[in-house]
C-alpha cells in the first residue's frame, strides 16, 4: 500500500512540476522524505537543490539520503563510492547546520517534526534548535569516524592481500627454480636462503596486517564480513602451496609459508651444508689414502672399511634415493680396495702356497669386478642433474664437471687394463692348484680328458691323491702322492698293480678307496667293477708317511667293495660291502 501511494505521489509530483514549467516545490518532495522514501525522493531533491534553493531542511534530508546510501554499500568492494557518499552526507549536514536558525524553525516547523520532543522543564512538546544542531554534530562526527575506519579497513585489507600474493609469488619462484623437494635442498645456495628469509618475513607481515584488518573491521560493527582465516601446513612441496586465497570469502585458507620457510632453512643450514662439507672431506681422505697405498706395503683394509662406514647413506638418502656422491665415493673406495688387494698379494709374492696365491688373486679379481661394475654405474649417471644437485661437491673437489667425467672415465679404463692382466694371472693360479709338480712332470688332481700318463682316481682335498700311471697301454702302476700347499709332494709312492686287469682299456671301470690313521698310515684300494673269473680284481697297498710303501698285494674279491676301515688297536684293515668283508692283518695277510 505504501509503495502504491509513493507511485501515485510521484506521478502527481511529476505532473505538478510539468504544469509549473518544471519548477519543483519542496513541499511536494517532502511527502516522500517524511515517509523515508529516500530512493524515490533523491532525484527530485537533487533537481530542487540544483536550482539554487537555500533550504536547510533540503540539505538535511540530502545528507540523510547520502548517509543511507553509504550504509548500504559494501565496505571492501565499493569503498570509493561508500567514502564519497559519506563525504557528501557530511557536506550537506554542514550546509544544513550553517543555515539552521530559530527563524527557519518557526517558518518551516512542519519539516522538523522528527525532532519534536517534550521539554523536561516545561513538559511541552516542541522542536529545539539545539536538538537539531546536536544531532547534526553527532551525525557528522560518526560519519567522519566511520570514514577513517573504512579507510583503515581497506588499507589493511589491500596490504594483507598484497603481501599474501607476494608470498605466493615468492613460493612460485622457488617452485620454478626447484620443481622437486630434492632439488630445493640439494641445489640450495645463498639466494635460496635469501628467498626463504624473505618468504618468512613477508608472511609474518601478512599475518600482522590480517590481524589489523580484522580488528579494524570489528570496529565497523555490522559490515557483512565475519571471516575466518585458517593456517594450512605446507606438507607436500610438489603439490601444496600453489593455490591462492580469496580475501573476500568467508573462509580464507592461508598456506603457512613461514613455517615452511623456517623449516626448509633449518634443513639446509643444519643438514645439507654439513653434508656437503662431509662429502668433500671424505673425498679428500680417500685421495690421501690412495697416496699412502702407492708407497706403503701394509694393508689398509681396516681404514678403508672405516671410511666406508662413514659414508652418510641415511642422511643423504633423505633427499636423494640414488645419491651420486655416494656412488662416486663407493667407486673410489672400490679402487682403494682393489689396490689394497694388490698390495696384499705383493706381500706374499714369495709364498709357495698355491691356495694362498689363488685366494689372493681371487680377492683381487672380486675387488676388480666390483670396481668395474661401479665404474659402469657411475658413468651412466645423469650428469645434467648431478651438476645441478651436487654443484658444491663437483666445484670444490674437482673444479668442474669435465674434470670429474675425465677422472671417472680414467677409472673405467684402469679397470679394463687391470682386468686383462689379472685374467691371465688368475688362470695360472687356478691351474697351479689343480696339479702336483714332480720335477718336470705335472700330476692332475682331478680327472682330465687328456692323454697324460697320470689318471687320478681319488683326491682327498689338500691331503693326498691316488691314481694310476700308464707308461704305455699295458705298463701300469699305482701312485700315492701327498698334496701340499706348494703342490710339491712330500710323500711320493708308486706301487705295482694288477696290470692284466688295470690296462688303459679297462680304466672306465676302475675305482679306488682309501683310509688313513692320523695321516701317518695310509691304505689304498684300487679295484675294478668288472668281474674276471667270478672275481673283482683289486690291489691293496699300505704306505707309511715316514717310510713309504710297506706292502702291496693283489686280492681278487668276491664282492664290489664299498668301504675300507682301519682298526688302530688291532692294526687290521677291513674291506667291506654290506654283509661281505675281507679282513687283513697289519702285514696284509687275509684272516
Amino acid at each position: 500500500m505504501t509503495r502504491l501511494c509513493a507511485i501515485k505521489f510521484l506521478v502527481l509530483l511529476f505532473f505538478t512540476a510539468s504544469a509549473q514549467g518544471q519548477k519543483l516545490r519542496y513541499k511536494d518532495i517532502y511527502g516522500l522524505l517524511s515517509t523515508k522514501q529516500y530512493d524515490a525522493a533523491a532525484p527530485f531533491l537533487k533537481r530542487y537543490l540544483a536550482t539554487g534553493e537555500d533550504n536547510p531542511n533540503a540539505f538535511l534530508f540530502m545528507g540523510m539520503i547520502y548517509q543511507e546510501q553509504a550504509a548500504r554499500k559494501d565496505v571492501l568492494k565499493e569503498t570509493p563510492a561508500l567514502l564519497s557518499s559519506m563525504d557528501s552526507a557530511i557536506y550537506f549536514y554542514n550546509m544544513a547546520a550553517a543555515r539552521l536558525d530559530d527563524r527557519e524553525l518557526k517558518r518551516n516547523k512542519a519539516y522538523y517534526e522528527a525532532y519534536n520532543r517534550r521539554d523536561l522543564r516545561t513538559g511541552e512538546f516542541g522542536v529545539q534548535l539545539s536538538d537539531i544542531q546536536f544531532d547534526l554534530q553527532k551525525r557528522r562526527e560518526s560519519l567522519a569516524a566511520r570514514s577513517e575506519n573504512v579507510k583503515m579497513v581497506k588499507h589493511y585489507f589491500v596490504v594483507a592481500d598484497s603481501l599474501y600474493r607476494r608470498c605466493t609469488l615468492l613460493f612460485h619462484s622457488l617452485k620454478e627454480r626447484y620443481p622437486l623437494r630434492q632439488a630445493l635442498f640439494l641445489q640450495a645456495g645463498d639466494s635460496t636462503l635469501g628467498t626463504l628469509d624473505g618468504l618468512a618475513a613477508r608472511f609474518d607481515s601478512t599475518l600482522r596486517f590480517v590481524g589489523l584488518y580484522r580488528s579494524s573491521m570489528e570496529g565497523l560493527g555490522k559490515s557483512g564480513y565475519e571471516q575466518v582465516f585458517e593456517l594450512q601446513e605446507l606438507v607436500d612441496y610438489e603439490n601444496d602451496g600453489a593455490s591462492t586465497s580469496d580475501f573476500l570469502s568467508q573462509r580464507v585458507p592461508l598456506w603457512n609459508y613461514k613455517q615452511f620457510a623456517v623449516a626448509s632453512r633449518g634443513v639446509i643450514t643444519d643438514e645439507i651444508i654439513p653434508l656437503r662439507d662431509d662429502l668433500v672431506l671424505l673425498d679428500a681422505e680417500l685421495n690421501n689414502l690412495g697416496e699412502r697405498l702407492k708407497h706403503d706395503s701394509v694393508s689398509l683394509r681396516d681404514t678403508i672399511a672405516m671410511l666406508h662406514d662413514r659414508l652418510p647413506y641415511d642422511r643423504l638418502r633423505n633427499f636423494d634415493g640414488d645419491p651420486f656422491p655416494l656412488r662416486f665415493l663407493e667407486l673410489k673406495l672400490a679402487v682403494l680396495s682393489y689396490q689394497d688387494a694388490v698390495v696384499t698379494s705383493a706381500a706374499y709374492a714369495d709364498s709357495l702356497d698355491v691356495n694362498l696365491q689363488l685366494a689372493l688373486t681371487q680377492t683381487e679379481s672380486d675387488e676388480l669386478r666390483k670396481l668395474d661394475s661401479l665404474a659402469s654405474v657411475v658413468r651412466q649417471a645423469d650428469f645434467d642433474r648431478v651438476s645441478r644437485d651436487y654443484a658444491h661437491f663437483i666445484s670444490t673437489a674437482y673444479n668442474n664437471e669435465t674434470v670429474l667425467k675425465t677422472y671417472i672415465n680414467g677409472i673405467g679404463e684402469y679397470a679394463k687394463r687391470e682386468g686383462a692382466k689379472l685374467a691371465e694371472t688368475l688362470q695360472q693360479r687356478q691351474d697351479a692348484v689343480r696339479w702336483l709338480r714332480l720335477q718336470d712332470e705335472k700330476i692332475p688332481l682331478i680327472p682330465m680328458d687328456s692323454l697324460l700318463p697320470y689318471r687320478p682316481l681319488v683326491t682327498v682335498a689338500e691331503r693326498y691323491t691316488i691314481g694310476l700311471k700308464y707308461a704305455d697301454s699295458a705298463d701300469v702302476s699305482g701312485y700315492f702322492y701327498s698334496v701340499t700347499p706348494s703342490r710339491v709332494p712330500d710323500i711320493k709312492v708308486t706301487f705295482p698293480v694288477d696290470k692284466q686287469h688295470f690296462v688303459s682299456g679297462a680304466l672306465p671301470s676302475v675305482r679306488a678307496l682309501s683310509t688313513d690313521s692320523n695321516d701317518l698310515i695310509y691304505y689304498i684300494l684300487i679295484y675294478s667293477e668288472e668281474k674276471v673269473s667270478e672275481k673283482f680284481p683289486a690291489t691293496i697297498a699300505k704306505v707309511y708317511r715316514a717310510d713309504g710303501l710297506s706292502w702291496c698285494a693283489n686280492y681278487p674279491l668276491d664282492f664290489v667293495p664299498e668301504a675300507v676301515e682301519y682298526n688302530a688297536e688291532s692294526g687290521e684293515l677291513v674291506v667291506r660291502a654290506q654283509e661281505n668283508a675281507l679282513v687283513l692283518d697289519k702285514n696284509g695277510k687275509p684272516k
